[in-house]
């Protein structure tokens, strides 16, 4: 029997739980009942567990709290979340925490037995539910290899194949590469995406990495806003029905589940793998310029910054396909170097490359986005040279309007997030979450007694996107809501 431990607040739907389903026929045994997160935590320092159902809202710590605790302490519980909210955040909490499933109440028999059967099998099977990722990261990065590197003994590829549970006969198999290309990513890192841009990755792989009954689907690099996939057959005489259906259901996944809008590019079809090396892109052409580029951004010298780039334009600078590869790494390189909410706060922006059509038009976007680059990290060694608290309340105060993060404050003051957030919080005795939300609120309260602006527009204007949220913690902070302090104090 898989041990089971039920967290849930509510005592009505607790005990629905342990009702609702046979779980000694799925192959569960109900462990503990437990309502909040502490006393699982409590449990789990005497007694272990397969599997956790969860709320995400409880009292004492959240759902999503006692995973990140678990994740540390406990990395093979299997979780499930169950909510009432049907908030994107949470969802994305879930998607950042790898959880096995996300179940929306009223929960019914269905949404159980089919998430906990699923589990059961995998189980029974002996299957680590665990090593998927693993096995995504070595399928991905074995691809990558072959792609950018001469790799043609077959018993070696059939080897590794065999390693990464790929069966197909390397000789024979047909192949086939293809782009994924998200829109509007810029406005969707800032908008609808609020976490790291690799957590956003991991999402992805999470959706496009896929085993279906004809072929193998496998992400292996990312560019930014585009995603390079291969397609390994394992019926030739079904393969391209099987792109055609993957294109479907991916683009309704990602649409459905991270909120999304993708194009996928037509695939190219191979006769086999070894074709794969001389049908690769440009791409690694333009690998090695960025790389030192980007390993001279700190230096604050431009001359030198510009050098490699000088002497890639002075080989490739007629060469727009080459150029755009050149244009796309050094973009995906600096988001990963110093983070989207970093660079739009730069006001830098970040894909204007896209719409490129000449040599000459593509060298003075590359040149404006270094220089760009190289004037915002000189005005960070400024704040650096501050004291770091007084830096970091200087860059909220100016900010507070804006989607800034914990990373992004960390960013100007030249510290970690993690580091920071204890470093603030033991020199000013305040979390920094609670020093931006007083800032907030303060000028919130100034802006209802002397302006007209419409509680909403009010909202936003703080940094704000949504009104629950904002009348909610301003009713916390000031004892009233929004409208109840207007009428007193206007």
């Amino acid at each position: 029997m898989l041990k089971l431990i039920i967290a849930e607040d509510e005592a009505f739907t607790r005990n629905k739980l342990t009702e609702i389903i046979d779980w000694n026929a799925l192959g569960f045994e109900i462990a503990g009942l437990f309502e909040n997160g502490n006393k699982v935590l409590e449990y789990l320092k005497t007694n272990t567990a397969d599997v956790l159902l969860t709320d995400i809202q409880m009292n004492g710590i959240s759902g999503i709290e006692l995973t990140e605790k678990l994740k540390e302490t406990h990395p093979n519980i299997l979780i499930v979340y169950i909510s009432a909210y049907r908030d994107f955040e949470y969802a994305h909490s879930a998607i950042k925490f790898g959880i096995h499933d996300y179940l929306l109440k009223p929960v019914t028999y269905e949404k159980i037995y089919n998430c906990f059967l699923n589990i059961s099998e995998k189980f029974s099977k002996k299957e680590n539910v665990h090593t998927d990722f693993e096995l995504m990261l070595k399928r991905m990065n074995f691809i990558s290899d072959l792609v950018s590197k001469e790799i043609t003994d077959i018993a070696e590829i059939q080897e590794n194949f065999k390693n990464i549970g790929i069966n197909v006969d390397v000789k024979n198999c047909m192949i086939a590469t293809f782009t994924i290309k998200i829109l509007n990513l810029n406005d969707y890192l800032n908008h609808i995406w609020h976490h790291s841009t690799q957590q956003l990755y991991s999402a992805l792989n999470n959706f496009l990495h896929s085993e279906e009954e004809n072929a193998y689907f496998i992400p292996y690099e990312y560019a930014f806003n585009n995603i390079k996939m291969i397609a390994i057959s394992k019926d030739n005489n079904k393969f391209k029905d099987s792109i055609d259906v993957f294109f479907k259901d991916s683009s309704q996944k990602l649409n459905d589940n991270l909120k999304m809008e993708t194009v996928f590019s037509d695939p190219n079809f191979l006769k086999n793998i070894f074709k794969l090396k001389t049908h690769s892109s440009t791409n690694t052409i333009a690998t090695h310029f960025v790389n030192m580029v980007i390993s001279r951004l700190s230096g604050n010298d431009l001359e030198n910054v510009l050098t490699p780039f000088n002497s890639f334009i002075s080989i490739y600078g007629n060469n727009t396909s080459v150029l755009k590869d050149f244009s796309e790494q050094l973009t995906a390189s600096v988001i990963e170097t110093y983070g989207i909410k970093l660079l739009t706060s730069w006001n830098i922006k970040i894909n204007e490359y896209e719409n490129l059509k000449t040599s000459e038009e593509f060298k003075e976007y590359i040149e404006y986005f270094i220089k760009k680059i190289m004037d915002n990290l000189k005005d960070r060694e400024i704040y650096s040279q501050k004291s770091p608290i007084i830096a970091a309340k200087e860059f909220i105060n100016s900010h507070y309007n804006e989607n800034i993060t914990l990373q992004t404050v960390a960013y100007h003051v030249g510290m970690t997030s993690s580091y920071f957030s204890q470093y603030f919080q033991k020199k000013t005795n305040e979390k920094y979450i609670d020093y931006l939300t007083n800032i907030r609120i303060e000028k919130a309260k100034q802006l209802l007694t002397d302006s007209d602006y419409k509680i909403y527009e009010i909202c936003e204007m703080v940094g704000y996107k949504k009104l629950d949220h904002f009348s909610s913690l301003f009713k916390h902070y000031t004892g009233k809501t929004p409208s109840q302090f207007r009428s007193e104090t206007g």
